[in-house]
């Protein structure tokens, strides 16, 4: 929301301009009145001046650079002859409740027919308080949200009516050569008006390579990127920063704040503490509690965990684990599912290779996972150490297969054997104790949580500067489902009344299909006495 001041200084105030001029100009010249606009015009590009020396002197800091520039009063021409022709009025598949016919009612890559009335505008305007059709006695003010819309992203403006419809709004007529009136042009003026011009790129984000469209969430994840480059890499602050600001998810701003409230609303669920407000999704959950003390960085809500394996632990309620071709070797069709269950462990004591061969369950394609298991037996194969000669320690030869490294005896002299192999494994848990524990991490994601201005999710990708190049990073996201509560005390309810049943189905059977082989009596037990 735009917040404005007024007066904000000396220039908003006629009078203390007159008299900076003198005396003779504030209280002697009959036409005070008339002076009086004319330093007022004057002041209007001081202002402007001013505020842009202020936006370069902000740039210098990645920290304060603001994200657009403002214009007090930004000049928006309308055409009468590019009325609704935008992308904004073209019919898209993603539309709900549209089917598409020959009758011209909804015509694919036609105009759609809406309640607004849209015009194009220049790609730079993002956004404005208000809009009047004059900059000295107005006649009409168009307020954000409630007349009028921009469309950033087909480059638009949506009016509630048609601002040619307008009577007191000054127009002027375009002729052609033959005089023939062909269109009407009309000028509106933006009051404080916020153009894009990717400041935050030109001036710091370029040098990392990171161009997104220009937000305050896109701001906090370059200076993330910068603070995890800057300390050497990616700490759990730096982390919580840069996915933040991807989800749109508030972090606590100051240390020693206290919570004092949690509450919901129609916008969504907001945490207030002593000192500062949080908007939260509605579907995001606190993990804060009220007179809980924080620190600057904290998490308020649960959009967003990072889960450590450095113990090889992972939670019991991690249902399972997809992966990709990003972890695998080549020649593999699809992802491998390591479920966090108790599943059972096959063994194989007679396989060609004379080592035991070992496999257990595992999500994707069969040819996928017997390829899997074939290449871990064949690596162990290949890893084992020949048979050591007489002057070397017995204990040096290395066993390399599966089966050798879940063999339960202490001192194995031969290969395993069923019983000498657990009965039962947890592939995930498996897979993070021995393979992930050193050089991953796990975020995980609740979709319903997100914040209504959260970066595009491929944004995430940006994250890879901040790892080190032999670690890696698992995104699992989570899809909510819908629920709806209803209160049935006042709300519902019950009628009893009779039907009468469907009759049974009656199926006949011709005798001489019927066998009849007699009875056999056997002893199933006996008791001799």
């Amino acid at each position: 929301m735009q917040t404005f001041t007024y007066p904000q200084s000396d220039l908003d105030r006629s009078k203390a301009l007159l008299r900076v001029l003198g005396s003779y100009w504030a209280t002697t010249f009959q036409a005070k009145d008339q002076m009086a606009s004319y330093v007022q015009a004057i002041a209007e590009g001081a202002k402007q001046n001013q505020l842009n020396l202020l936006e370069t002197v902000a740039a210098i800091s990645r920290f304060d650079i603001p994200v657009f520039h403002t214009e007090n009063w930004y000049p928006i021409t309308l055409h009468k002859k590019q009325l609704n022709i935008t992308a904004a009025n073209i019919y898209k598949f993603d539309q709900n409740a549209i089917t598409f016919d020959n009758d011209g009612i909804a015509i694919f890559d036609g105009v759609a027919l809406t309640d607004f009335y849209t015009f194009p505008v220049t790609a730079e305007l993002v956004d404005a308080g208000h809009i009047f059709d004059r900059l000295l006695f107005p006649t009409v003010d168009l307020i954000s949200g409630v007349d009028f819309k921009i469309d950033r992203a087909n480059s638009a403006i949506l009016f509630t009516r048609n601002p040619f419809d307008i009577a007191t709004v000054p127009r002027t007529p375009v002729y052609d050569a033959d005089n023939t009136l062909v269109d009407e042009v009309i000028i509106l003026w933006a009051f404080r008006a916020n153009l894009d011009y990717q400041y935050v790129f030109k001036q710091f984000s370029y040098a990392i390579n990171v161009q997104l469209e220009s937000s305050e969430n896109a701001k906090r994840l370059v200076n993330a990127i910068f603070d995890g480059l800057v300390a050497g890499g990616a700490t759990v602050s730096v982390l919580n920063a840069a996915l933040s600001a991807i989800f749109d998810v508030p972090l606590v701003l100051e240390d020693g704040e206290i919570v004092e409230v949690l509450a919901n609303d129609r916008h969504g669920a907001f945490i207030a503490t002593n000192k500062n407000v949080y908007r939260c999704a509605a579907g995001a959950t606190p993990v804060v509690a009220v007179d809980q003390v924080l620190r600057a960085g904290d998490k308020l809500v649960d959009t967003f965990s990072i889960i450590e394996l450095n113990r090889g632990e992972l939670p019991d309620d991690f249902a399972a684990l997809a992966i990709d071709k990003n972890f695998t070797t080549a020649c593999f069709y699809g992802d491998l599912i390591f479920e966090n269950k108790e599943v059972p462990l096959r063994v194989n004591s007679d396989h060609p290779s004379q080592y035991t061969y070992v496999d257990f369950p595992l999500g994707g394609f069969p040819a996928d996972v017997a390829q899997f298991f074939d290449s871990v037996h064949a690596r162990g194969i290949k890893s084992i150490a020949p048979p050591p000669d007489v002057c070397t320690v017995p204990d040096a030869q290395k066993y390399g297969t599966l089966a050798h490294l879940l063999d339960l005896r202490k001192t194995p002299d031969s290969e395993p054997k069923a019983e000498d192999l657990p009965t039962t494994i947890n592939p995930l848990q498996f897979l993070v104790k021995n393979v992930l524990r050193n050089h991953v991490i796990i975020v995980t994601v609740k979709i319903s949580g997100l914040g209504k201005n959260h970066l595009n999710l491929y944004n995430i990708r940006h994250v890879r500067q901040l790892l080190p190049p032999y670690a890696g990073m698992f995104i699992v996201y989570t899809l909510d489902g819908l629920r709806e509560g209803i209160n049935g005390e006042n709300t519902l309810t019950e009628d009893l009344s009779l039907f009468k049943g469907i009759n049974p189905v009656v199926e006949r059977i011709p005798v001489q299909f019927v066998r009849d082989k007699g009875v056999i009596i056997r002893s199933i037990s006996g008791t001799c006495e």
